[in-house]
């Protein structure tokens, strides 16, 4: 199915439809199995009780890639909620991190507003046996089979962590967590197995008019889950250096050659 945009590293490929939502994420060998197998992963955004997934009909969009790199550079306008989004988003060229950037600028402003990442697994191309779980070490949410692990958390101004998340069944009559976002609260269920999404959450407050918010959201990416550091290791070490390096550089495309 071609792509509006992709992005990776050699190891990870994110694919994106047109209205920039995930489509796939192809690791640790870009071609081989798709753990989402081309099934729609939803971004939405509730503002003062209004809500939107990306493929909504009120979007204005614009979908690029920031000066040679393999940087996403997006924004979108939605008139209704009264917003405009600016996504700078990378897989790291060392790293199997799957990186998302957003400010969400307000001209009127809003009370109240939240971000929410929806992920439709099928984990090594089946979506049998698959695990997502609430990870309160790394304030974020795990999904796992085998050996393939997915770690999504974020940062949201100051607050390190997911906001919220919903773990849930999939199928079967069960429509998945994305429906428990569009009031805005997610259910909180700690762990599921099966046929299983899940949706993660960040606060964004109140934001004045003519005013800006920044978040960053990552999905990292990994074989075995402990703290030992090593290639494809998703471990604590590695989470500790993810925190500073999102929380400090710019980028790749920002970064001045020294």
């Amino acid at each position: 199915m071609p792509r509006s945009l992709v992005l990776g590293n050699g190891n990870v490929l994110m694919g994106f439809d047109a209205n920039y939502s995930l489509r796939d994420i192809y690791y640790p060998r870009v071609g081989d199995a798709n753990h989402t197998m081309g099934n729609l992963c939803r971004t939405g955004f509730f503002i003062d009780g209004r809500f939107a997934w990306l493929y909504d009909g009120g979007w204005t969009r614009s979908l690029g890639y920031a000066q040679d790199s393999l940087v996403s550079d997006v924004t979108l306008s939605h008139a209704r909620l009264g917003i405009s989004v600016r996504f700078e988003d990378y897989v790291d060229l060392a790293r199997n991190w799957f990186i998302r950037n957003l400010v969400v600028t307000s001209a009127a402003g809003f009370n109240s507003g939240a971000v929410f990442f929806h992920y439709d697994w099928f984990i090594d191309g089946s979506d049998i046996g698959n695990t997502v779980l609430f990870d309160p070490r790394h304030r974020g949410v795990i999904a796992y089979k085998a050996d393939r692990y997915f770690l999504l958390g974020g940062q949201s101004g100051e607050e390190y962590g997911i906001s919220s998340w919903a773990n849930g069944k999939k199928g079967n009559e069960a429509a998945g967590t994305w429906v428990d976002a569009q009031d805005g609260v997610l259910g909180r269920n700690p762990i599921e197995q099966g046929a299983v999404d899940c949706t993660v959450s960040f606060d964004l407050g109140r934001v004045e008019a003519g005013k800006s918010r920044s978040l960053t959201h990552w999905l990292c990416m990994g074989t075995r889950l402990d703290r030992r550091q090593g290639s494809g290791h998703l471990s604590q070490p590695d989470v500790d250096l993810l925190e500073g390096v999102v929380g400090k550089r710019p980028p790749p495309h920002r970064r001045r050659a020294r």
